[in-house]
């Protein structure tokens, strides 16, 4: 959480942020609650490009009408019939189905 402090403190406009999986290790609640606040900080306060990597389904109700962000996700596909989930490691446009990642 000291590396969240300081792009927090000292980000900018040109700033470039990468955070994987904020808020892991609590519950979901807490997690959900601690990953909206600091991507609501930076769209509105810090304003500075940022790649958000989460496993919090929740976030994309949340976030869906800030203009300011694109969702994308890991291309993937699920047999429905085996139950088989298989990753195909390609960058897709739009937000997933289901909590596999976003």
């Amino acid at each position: 959480m000291e590396e969240v402090k300081n792009s927090l403190m000292y980000g900018t406009y040109n700033s470039l942020a990468i955070f994987d999986e904020l808020g892991r290790g609590t519950s979901t609640f807490d997690g959900v609650a601690i990953a909206y606040g600091i991507l609501k900080y930076f769209i509105e306060k810090v304003q500075s490009r940022c790649i958000f990597a989460t496993h919090f389904f929740l976030l994309i109700n949340e976030l869906r009408f800030y203009k300011e962000i694109s969702f994308f996700h890991m291309e993937y596909f699920y047999d429905k019939r085996t139950h088989k989930l298989i990753f195909k490691y390609k960058l897709k446009s739009g937000n997933a189905d289901s909590s596999f990642g976003i």
